[in-house]
């Protein structure tokens, strides 16, 4: 059964990776042509590329800090369990 949910958890993170890459290169080819065809940018024009890479950024450590303290969580029932 873990064997099951990690292959399942792992298979999440790579889709949200891929998805992040995805978004990441759309907004950015995006951004290149209003910045060639476009004189003046809206505020969120200028700024949707670092709005997107800090909220990625974000997500990814949310992500593996709730991994982190799952495992960390673990290891100290374990080292419970074996003190006992």
């Amino acid at each position: 059964m873990t064997i099951t949910l990690r292959i399942i958890a792992n298979i999440l993170v790579l889709l949200s990776l891929a998805g992040s890459i995805y978004i990441i290169y759309f907004v950015v080819d995006r951004s290149q042509r209003l910045e060639q065809n476009k004189k003046e940018l809206t505020l969120w024009e200028k700024n949707e590329v670092h709005c997107l890479y800090t909220t990625s950024v974000l997500e990814a450590g949310l992500l593996s800090q709730g991994s982190r303290s799952d495992s960390m969580q673990r290891c100290k029932s374990q080292e419970i369990s074996q003190v006992q």
